[in-house]
């Protein structure tokens, strides 16, 4: 393993059949519901994360996150902090050295979390930050959603205003699927047995670390 390397062209991704999340996804945006969202992650040891902006067309210009994506393997909650009154009950499922929680390319993300709402993220562990590890030379969700679970994952979504009053049905899809997936390429991982170091070498424990990195 320690001399693997990996490459695949966007034709062979393109090639893969489409996946997506197909399970229950919840969207949250009042503090009852985001009560029992949170009661119900606390069950789990590991699930996928990830966030989303409004994207920035210029310098300088900057949008807090306005929606944060947790999933299990069959529930994915879409936690709406724009529309929330107080979204620091999520410090319960980011701050928890209980669960872990996985995503990609979560430097900007820890960052942003930290920065919009004071959060202290720990136990996330970065997809990326394995790939580099295992010398893929490609690191990307896309890129490893088609080698660990032979899928096609659409980012068509992502540069949309996700701070519109109502999401659409292809938004809600994309949050959903790019936590879920996130999670469930982990889980491919651990089962192919491609993760021999202790999972802890992956921790991002300290937002504050992470941001002065950044």
């Amino acid at each position: 393993m320690e001399d693997f390397k990996y490459f695949i062209t966007k034709e062979d991704i393109n090639e893969k059949e489409l996946g997506k999340f197909e399970g229950c996804v919840e969207i949250i945006n009042d503090a009852e519901n985001a009560r029992k969202a949170v009661d119900y992650l606390k069950n789990f040891s590991a699930v996928g994360f990830d966030t989303e902006s409004r994207p920035s067309f210029r310098k300088g210009e900057h949008h807090p996150v306005s929606l944060i994506q947790i999933s299990t393997e069959d529930r994915a909650f879409l936690f709406r902090c724009n529309q929330l009154e107080n979204c620091s009950i999520l410090n319960e499922i980011i701050g928890s050295d209980e669960i872990i929680k996985i995503g990609l390319g979560l430097l900007r993300d820890i960052s942003e979390l930290l920065s919009d709402f004071g959060f202290q993220c720990r136990n996330f562990i970065d997809l990326e930050k394995i790939a580099q590890n295992k010398k893929f030379q490609q690191r990307g969700v896309r890129a490893l959603a088609a080698y660990f679970l032979n899928i096609r994952i659409s980012k068509g979504a992502q540069k949309t205003n996700w701070e519109r009053a109502e999401l659409t049905e292809q938004q809600i899809n994309y949050a959903a699927t790019d936590a879920w997936v996130c999670l469930m390429i982990y889980k491919k991982m651990l089962e192919d047995d491609f993760i021999t170091e202790p999972i802890e070498d992956y921790f991002i424990d300290r937002a504050e670390k992470v941001k002065s990195e950044y």
